[in-house]
């Protein structure tokens, strides 16, 4: 455990000092430092998690207590990296939430990756018509090692491509639909494989999951980033209103199904429809969520101020409809003198 330790504080150092030194504000210029308190809390999440895996992984001992002591570690020291990094620079959420996002993949990708090799291996060294030896602790063990070396790998890219280079930085909506791709993507390909595979998985199956995982998470991450400008060039909001929707629609799939199994059919408790059911309630929830916060890029800064809804009975602005009370309008109607003016009223108003 003393030797984690010293390895831990001994990495946060090279890190740290690999990084560019403190820019002085000698211009006395406001610096953003809005994401500075969700880049603490951030660092400190994740140095926890990396400890705590890399503790796993490194400990002969299986026990919770090294892996508790290293969490601990890792905790302390991504909270106490993140505030060094953050002296005297701006701090923009943007960045804190793209560094997040890199974290992430790094996990996704460290652990996904070796779980394919080692499906590979076993399928090869079990005897012929037998099913190969599952996962076993020591595999385990590699793969979170590799999960928490791509994290911070990862994470180490994304703070000094932030710090070196500002100008190519997100918003915060931009930098959450990259950080959403990267998780929903994961899930989606491992769903994607878990509902297609037959029953019973070959190894092949499994590893075909396994590069979904990789695939998915990857393609997410660079499909929101190619999209930043258009489709997600969107408020923070919109992105926290989709991982929602996509939490509360997996969550419905999975119910519906479990519930079915329990009142219908016992057979319909099977691996693959799980899979297919929560696959689905997380596209649908998705798709839910995104049209429902669309309101929210109403009060994107820059965003071209909405023309003023006319009175009327029924009006339709902006994609949306409304109803009211009907406001006095004059009428122009032809006449053989000309044109007579009569009262009326509006009854809809809008581009329809």
């Amino acid at each position: 455990m003393h030797r984690f330790t010293v390895a831990v504080a001994a990495g946060a150092t090279l890190f740290a000092a690999a990084l560019p030194g403190a820019a002085a504000a000698d211009d006395g210029g406001y610096r953003d430092r809005s994401g500075l308190t969700e880049h603490v809390i951030r660092g400190g999440l994740e140095g926890a998690i990396v400890g705590g895996f890399a503790g796993y992984a490194l400990a002969a001992d299986h026990g919770a207590a090294p892996v508790v002591a290293s969490a601990l570690v890792g905790g302390a020291a991504g909270t106490g990296l993140a505030l060094w990094l953050a002296r005297g620079r701006d701090v923009r959420t943007g960045d804190v939430v793209l560094i997040n996002a890199a974290e992430n993949w790094g996990l996704f990708i460290g652990f996904a990756v070796p779980v394919f090799f080692q499906l590979r291996n076993h399928a090869a060294a079990a005897p012929a018509g037998a099913a190969p030896e599952p996962i076993d602790r020591h595999d385990l063990r590699l793969d979170l090692g590799v999960a928490a070396a791509a994290s911070v790998a990862a994470g180490a890219v994304a703070v000094v491509a932030t710090y070196a280079a500002p100008g190519v930085g997100l918003t915060p909506g931009q930098a959450a639909t990259v950080g959403s791709g990267v998780i929903w993507g994961g899930l989606a390909g491992a769903l994607l494989g878990l509902a297609l595979a037959p029953e019973p998985r070959s190894p092949a199956w499994n590893q075909a999951t396994a590069a979904a995982v990789v695939v998915g998470s990857t393609g997410g991450a660079l499909g929101a980033w190619a999209l930043r400008h258009g489709t997600f060039d969107v408020e923070r909001g919109r992105a926290v209103a989709l991982d929602v929707g996509v939490g509360l629609g997996l969550g419905a799939g999975l119910g519906l199904e479990l519930l079915g199994a329990w009142l219908l059919d016992h057979r319909l408790d099977d691996e693959r429809l799980l899979a297919g059911a929560a696959l689905t309630g997380g596209v649908v929830g998705g798709a839910v969520g995104w049209r429902l916060s669309r309101g929210v890029d109403d009060f994107k800064v820059g965003a071209p101020a909405a023309p003023a809804a006319a009175p009327a009975l029924v009006g339709y602005h902006g994609g949306r409809w409304s109803v009211g009370l009907p406001a006095p309008r004059p009428l122009l109607l032809p006449a053989r003198s000309g044109v007579r003016l009569l009262p009326g009223l509006s009854l809809a108003a809008g581009q329809f």
